[in-house]
């Protein structure tokens, strides 16, 4: 069945909420078998140099439950690296690329074993993304 929508006031409230729109068409159709009583949080982070997403340095332990990140790039941002990390049996981390996402783009990070979510944009300008947490309720 289409969905019809009908925007109405200056463009930029326009895209705003056809943004809006199409974020919620994307966790509709991502999430759909998610069960109710999942727990949603979304914030808007300012990316410059190296920035954590979810998680921390100082984080010693696993995410446990099924758990997602979903980041988005501004239309108008710069391409950012996603790393992920996770501890090592020695103590130590394991940093990994996750890979790039340009203006626009959007990418979904499973957070099970890792300790952190970070952005890494390098060259001096800052930009905006989108972050999406999805954790599935145990009960």
């Amino acid at each position: 069945m289409p969905l019809t929508i009908m925007l109405q006031g200056t463009a930029r409230q326009c895209l705003k909420l056809l943004r809006l729109y199409v974020s919620l068409a994307h966790y509709l159709i991502l999430f759909q078998g998610a069960s109710v009583g999942d727990v949603v949080d979304q914030y808007r982070v300012r990316v410059r140099g190296k920035t954590n997403l979810w998680g921390g340095q100082a984080i010693p332990e696993l995410f446990a439950p099924v758990g997602y990140l979903t980041v988005r790039n501004e239309e108008f941002g710069e391409t950012v690296t996603l790393t992920s990390e996770r501890p090592k049996n020695d103590g130590s981390k394991e940093i990994k690329d996750i890979g790039k996402i340009g203006r626009g783009e959007t990418y979904t990070v499973k957070l099970n074993e890792l300790t952190a979510v970070s952005a890494v944009q390098d060259d001096g300008r800052p930009t905006f993304v989108t972050c999406t947490l999805l954790i599935q309720s145990t009960a």
